[in-house]
């Protein structure tokens, strides 16, 4: 979709006719969600361009990024009353679902909201519901994960071996700005620290849990994972599945200007950059921001979802809008000396 729009942009430019001092190139990248490792591909083999955006945020401009923490903690001890155990699709998304077999031999288990019980040979399947949503923007999910360890642990149902871990993951569960876990930080560039939990598992008789954080320049990467090992008070080892550090681009410098001279232009506001929880592509390339299309602002249908969420969607009005403010963009462009 967002692809589609960056091709009428170009295809405007060539049907008008219209000189460029400097080349425009549309680039489509295919993992962006994955590890976005297609970018050091493209920057070993192209040069890299003066200035880019990625139109993968909301408008009007993010100019700066939050960093991004994602690990994997894994329990020293062995399952045993937990004989199965899943949750979440991806580690930067809140899963709204989640699922563990318990073995006990108990002949009911109470009744709660969020929470679906079937008997089976051994024990119980317990199923926890939630409300899922990105990791960059956690205000609104319910951890389905969450659901689950609590009414595990409230109820009593983990052994003595795994209730350490458990209780680790719901230390982590406990607040979204990281409390739970003594990691909570801000600053006055991207705010609040956030941190999730994305995914869960049993592998080799251990359970494990990622967790996705996006963290402000007051705190690093390595602080993290010194305090979430602190938390987890000698009950899990820690995995780093990627760090990445904040970047952030001042809001005076001349491209940002004329990003966003075009959107107040277009729309008859007066916006200001902001800098966001996500990570688009943009924090790749030496010189980019990612800019609009989305308006957060702007209530959907209640047919249609948030972004990462179901039913994910784009009103035809907004596409309309955001192609001119790109082509007025692209435009202002090519009037600064790079």
């Amino acid at each position: 979709m967002y692809a589609r729009r960056c091709l009428y942009i170009l295809k405007y430019l060539k049907e008008n006719n219209i000189n460029l001092r400097y080349p425009i190139r549309t680039l489509f990248g295919t993992a962006e969600e994955t590890g976005m490792e297609d970018v050091p591909y493209y920057l070993d083999n192209q040069p890299s361009p003066a200035f880019a955006f990625s139109p993968d945020a909301d408008f009007p401009l993010c100019n700066g990024e939050k960093g991004n923490f994602q690990a994997k903690a894994t329990a020293k001890a062995q399952c045993v009353n937990i004989l199965e155990m899943e949750g979440g699709e991806v580690v930067n998304a809140v899963p709204d679902t989640a699922r563990a077999v318990i073995r006990t031999s108990r002949t009911c288990l109470p009744k709660e909201e969020g929470i679906d019980i079937s008997k089976t040979e051994d024990g119980f399947e317990i199923v926890a519901h939630g409300v899922a949503g990105h990791a960059s923007r956690p205000e609104s999910t319910v951890n389905a994960i969450g659901v689950l360890v609590d009414y595990i642990l409230s109820n009593e149902l983990a052994d003595e071996a795994e209730i350490p871990f458990l209780e680790f993951v719901e230390k982590l569960m406990a607040d979204y700005n990281g409390r739970g876990l003594d990691v909570y930080t801000e600053d006055d560039k991207f705010g609040k620290i956030t941190i999730i939990g994305g995914t869960c598992g049993i592998t080799d008789g251990h359970l494990w849990q990622t967790m996705d954080s996006r963290y402000p320049t007051s705190t690093t990467g390595e602080e993290l994972e010194e305090k979430i090992l602190k938390a987890s008070e000698g009950c899990m080892t820690i995995e780093i599945l990627g760090s990445e550090k904040p970047f952030y681009i001042e809001a005076d410098s001349a491209p940002i200007r004329a990003c966003i001279d075009a959107y107040n232009e277009v729309t008859g506001e007066n916006k200001k950059p902001f800098t966001i929880g996500g990570g688009t592509y943009a924090r790749n390339f030496p010189y980019a921001v990612s800019f609009g299309p989305e308006h957060m602002d702007r209530p959907f249908p209640d047919f249609v979802g948030d972004i990462h969420s179901a039913d994910e969607g784009a009103r035809i009005s907004d596409m309309l809008e955001a192609l001119k403010i790109y082509i007025k963009a692209m435009l202002k462009l090519q009037q600064i000396e790079f």
